[in-house]
């Protein structure tokens, strides 16, 4: 074999290891590119993090949160979207994913603009690059829709469907907060008062049930008006009320009271073009009189209620323990309380 084929030959031979070399290169880079792109992309805010510092923010995480891509390369997380009082979750975080390499949370995070949203967080432990440095990849979810709808059924589930106001259920639970909490304050008096609008079912039956729905909501309202933010107003269902005035005085007072929503009540209610005039019965139960449930507090507003319309309607009634002839057993106590009686 000639010299010149001989050199020749390892040209060839020390070229193609060059060339792969090259082919290699490229590969690495068109993975690198590919990776990259795929984070990018990726449908859920994610950030790539090296103890509390963004190394890498998709464009979804930028989109919720508002930031920059500059203004999150290199900065410190809690400096972006972690509140004050929730920087005890990243410690706590990073604990169980440096102990069991992943970590899920329900929390509050905040925007660029101040707005707080209620997101899922999932951290994993990642290895950075080919140095084998630990690093976290963060990735959020928006679940406000979630909230609200869950919101929506915890309201429902606790207020009336056409007024807004607390239904029966939410209506006895306040009711047997305040009485516990009368077991450490005695000083302060509550009292119940059931409520039924004089005349509603002539009006429903008269003008239908768009304008009984009509007067319902005006009663509301001046309930409202006649009230303080820290009462209790309850709508039992039909024209029925319950009320509870919590930090209340002597009895003079809340009979003031039950003159103010009278005299609210008593004002003509337009409902569909037609004026017409209501009034209410109402009975008052007062904790000073001592009583052993919340079920037993409720039957005695309701036995004064029914002695106001016996006594002519348009008053109220305070309840007197005479006028209670068989105390009633616990279960008639309970069907009072729901509604069934």
């Amino acid at each position: 074999m000639s010299t010149a084929r001989r050199s020749n030959g390892l040209a060839r031979m020390l070229k193609k290891p060059a060339n792969e070399r090259i082919l290699s290169e490229r590969d690495c880079e068109n993975r690198a590119r590919f990776f990259e792109e795929l984070f990018d992309s990726a449908p859920e805010p994610t950030v790539i993090m090296q103890g509390d510092l963004v190394l890498q923010a998709n464009r979804e995480f930028i989109r919720l949160f508002g930031y920059s891509v500059e203004e999150c390369m290199g900065a410190d997380i809690h400096d972006l979207i972690i509140p004050d009082e929730r920087r005890h979750e990243r410690e706590m975080l990073l604990h169980t994913v440096a102990s069991e390499g992943r970590a899920s949370l329900e929390t509050v995070r905040r925007t660029r603009s101040g707005e707080d949203l209620d997101v899922s967080v999932v951290v994993t432990q990642v290895r950075l690059g080919p140095l084998d440095a630990m690093g976290t990849l963060v990735a959020y979810r928006d679940i406000r829709p979630q909230k609200q709808a869950e919101a929506r059924l915890q309201h429902s589930a606790l207020h009336d469907g056409l007024t807004g106001l607390a239904n029966r259920a939410l209506f006895l639970d306040r009711l047997t907060l305040t009485m516990a909490r009368l077991q450490r304050r005695p000083d302060r008096n509550f009292a119940v008062v059931f409520l039924d609008v004089d005349r509603f079912k002539q009006v429903n039956d008269s003008y239908g049930h768009a304008a009984g729905d009509a007067l319902l909501l005006a009663v509301t309202e001046r309930l409202c008006a006649c009230l303080r933010p820290q009462d209790t107003i309850a709508r039992f269902g039909g024209d029925e009320f319950a009320l509870l005035l919590d930090d209340v005085g002597a009895a003079e007072d809340i009979a003031g009271v039950a003159g103010r929503i009278q005299s609210a009540i008593q004002q003509p209610v337009d409902v569909g073009g037609a004026e017409v005039l209501v009034s209410a019965s109402m009975g008052i139960a007062l904790s000073e009189d001592g009583c052993g449930s919340a079920y037993e507090i409720m039957q005695r507003a309701d036995e004064a209620m029914y002695t106001a319309k016996a006594n002519g309607k348009a008053r109220h009634e305070f309840y007197a323990a005479a006028e209670a002839a068989t105390p009633p057993d616990d279960l008639a106590l309970e069907a009072i309380a729901l509604g069934v009686a």
